[in-house]
């Protein structure tokens, strides 16, 4: 995933990293291309305490329920997240709502036991968005 990422990242590219966490996947972006300018959304106030260091804008919000405009940005990236949340169908959707319509969704995840992967599958976007299969980026 870091590669294909890293060969959209461009100077100015506005980035959401939906359930930031700590930032790690944020350091990395920054890293790639320091002067994209990323957005850091997760639930735990904490969590985002541990990402000062990262030099992205940081908002306490839901990934179920983005608080961002319609098409504002350019990549979504999301690694570990949507096996974490009780709705991954509305998460993806509001991924899609916030990203630009050339933009591009990053997103890694693992099944749980009651068959995560199953359920995204099912997901309207899967066959619009491309690959849907696990290990596929």
């Amino acid at each position: 995933m870091l590669g294909d990422l890293a060969a959209r990242l461009r100077p100015g590219a506005r980035v959401l990293d939906a359930g930031s966490g700590s930032g790690a996947l944020s350091r990395h972006v920054k890293r790639m291309c320091p002067e994209a300018d990323v957005t850091m959304a997760g639930l735990s106030p904490a969590m985002l305490d541990q990402a000062r260091d990262v030099p992205a804008t940081s908002v306490v919000a839901d990934v179920q329920r983005l608080p961002f405009r319609n098409n504002s940005f350019d990549i979504v990236v999301s690694s570990w997240v949507l096996e974490t949340v009780p709705e991954p169908r509305r998460a993806v959707s509001e991924y899609l709502r916030v990203l630009k319509q050339e933009g591009q969704v990053f997103a890694t995840f693992c099944s749980r036991p009651d068959s995560l992967s199953g359920r995204f599958k099912t997901l309207p976007c899967a066959q619009s968005c491309g690959s849907a299969s696990p290990g596929t980026s």
